[in-house]
């Protein structure tokens, strides 16, 4: 099923950033990303986040992409050496299902998947969550949602305008 159609009881309320329920094609290049960040050797003490950030340019041109996958990166503090917080191998293994929307088009029409609030955050300049082809799903699949695109934010909405990310969500958080 789904994601979030077996979301354990706990769960109020659900906070959907800058994706829509479709299959999204491998031309977004997440195969090839993983695969160059897996390569990149990050033992070296020495080595800065501005050289790791060069060798990983021939791979992944945007400097905004090495930045984010770079910010995965952390000092461990037992080898002071950097290590990943990410398991890129469990993501390369299953980026198709991540990629992928895992629910025929007939279930999807058929009824709602997800029947709690929902807040679908959107970049105004990002690709990943369509006003016009996606939002009819997305309505459909969650009908409790709302939709709110957020001006100078592309893709990751989080680190584009954080401020207006943080008061977004706070505010769907606080609503009782």
């Amino acid at each position: 099923r789904a994601a979030g159609s077996a979301l354990p009881p706990a769960f109020e309320r659900l906070v959907v950033v800058d994706v829509a329920p479709v299959v999204y094609p491998e031309t977004l290049r997440h195969k090839a990303y993983i695969e160059a960040v897996r390569a990149l050797d990050v033992s070296d003490v020495g080595v800065s986040r501005s050289e790791l950030s060069r060798r990983l340019a021939p791979h992944v041109p945007d400097q905004g992409t090495r930045d984010f996958l770079l910010s995965n990166l952390h000092v461990d503090r037992d080898t002071h050496q950097y290590a990943w917080r990410c398991d890129w191998d469990a993501l390369l293994a299953n980026i198709d299902d991540i990629r992928g929307w895992n629910v025929s088009p007939a279930d999807a029409a058929a009824a709602p998947l997800v029947d709690l609030p929902a807040l679908f955050l959107r970049g105004a300049t990002s690709m990943y969550l369509n006003v016009h082809s996606d939002w009819p799903r997305v309505a459909r699949m969650f009908p409790r949602a709302q939709l709110v695109t957020v001006r100078g934010a592309n893709h990751w909405v989080h680190a584009d305008q954080p401020d207006q990310f943080v008061e977004h969500v706070t505010r769907f958080a606080a609503v009782t």
